[in-house]
């Protein structure tokens, strides 16, 4: 594990989100903590992996000794922590390509950085799911700027082989 150098292009990276409905509005929130992705301005990482008075001092973020930061992968990483979320009912999941700046650390199944913003999205339709529900959430999601598309669920015998196609075409 190392700090990755300094680039001139952002680092990109897969990433999965959470899919939040508030009335109309849908936006994209972290699979695993109370973090709403921000529209047309960059999420800014923090340390929070611990209560206030238990922190210890202060660090940059991402730090290499934290688990700070926000998190981003190879596609293979990632595919394999699908098939453990829940994907059933309304599309609940996006995966996309996100771009990684500022502070950046590598880790042994990807990176963490200090900045990020979505650079594609794919709402992830699970098997059987409602395709226009899904349809109507990626126009939701466009508000982020970015290209959003609907893409099936991976399963035992399919994976998500068709993103870097898709990515090309885009």
């Amino acid at each position: 594990m190392s700090e990755a150098p300094d680039y001139i292009e952002p680092l990109l990276g897969w990433r999965l989100w959470r899919i939040a409905h508030g009335g109309s509005e849908v936006r994209l929130t972290s699979p695993f903590y109370r973090t709403t992705w921000p529209i047309s301005e960059p999420l800014e990482a923090r340390c929070a992996h611990l209560p206030v008075w238990r922190r210890r001092r202060r660090h940059h973020v991402p730090e290499e000794d934290c688990t700070c930061g926000i998190y981003a992968a190879s596609l293979e990483v990632l595919e394999h922590e699908i098939p453990g979320a829940s994907l059933w009912g309304w599309p609940r999941l996006a995966i996309g390509r996100v771009a990684l700046w500022g502070r950046v650390v590598q880790t042994e199944r990807g990176w963490r950085g200090e900045l990020a913003y979505p650079e594609r999205l794919f709402v992830i339709l699970a098997p059987g799911g409602d395709r226009e529900k899904a349809a109507r959430i990626a126009d939701g999601l466009e508000r982020y700027g970015v290209q959003v598309g609907v893409i099936g669920a991976p399963t035992k015998h399919a994976r998500f082989d068709s993103l870097p196609d898709l990515l090309e075409v885009a």
